[in-house]
């Protein structure tokens, strides 16, 4: 994983790889606080909807990644104030990092689709060990809560 760095919801530069044993970067094409946000034809394209229901699954969960020596991190293309109004909204503990200009995304060559002239990140989730190893990779993820529960159930095999 390279060094780099990506803007969070809270306007900060952050390292995508947190200082903890292990790091959950979960990728995910957009959220937004409000329901009028999303591009038209959202919903119709297969893998766009469900990232509430994944950001909220691993806020539901953090404190079982963070005994597990996890730091979890949310990772999209969107712009670090709509990540702040959906973070806000949803009630999320953990960073959500903006890839706006594609750094992650091209530096790993990160799968992507693109709506409303956006070219978005496919939802899809990354372990990396401290030493910037990923150690799993979860493509395609067509399960949301079962992607979840794997990236948990990986981080205390690992431990």
């Amino acid at each position: 994983m390279p060094e780099l760095v990506l803007t969070g919801a809270d306007g900060e530069p952050h390292d995508p790889v947190a200082d903890t044993p292990y790091t959950v970067l979960y990728c995910f094409p957009s959220a937004y606080a409000r329901a009028d946000a999303y591009p038209p034809g959202w919903a119709g394209i297969p893998g766009a909807s469900g990232c509430t229901l994944e950001s909220c699954t691993y806020r539901d969960q953090l404190a079982e990644f963070t005994a597990a020596g996890a730091t979890v991190h949310g990772v999209s293309v969107q712009r670090p104030d709509e990540q702040r109004a959906f973070a806000e909204k949803e009630g999320l503990r953990f960073p959500l990092l903006s890839d706006a200009d594609l750094t992650l995304t091209a530096a790993l060559r990160l799968p992507t689709f693109r709506a409303a002239g956006v070219s978005r990140l496919k939802r899809l989730t990354l372990v990396v060990d401290r030493e910037r190893t990923v150690r799993q990779v979860q493509y395609p993820v067509t399960d949301i809560e079962a992607s979840v529960r794997t990236a948990l159930e990986t981080v205390r095999r690992l431990g």
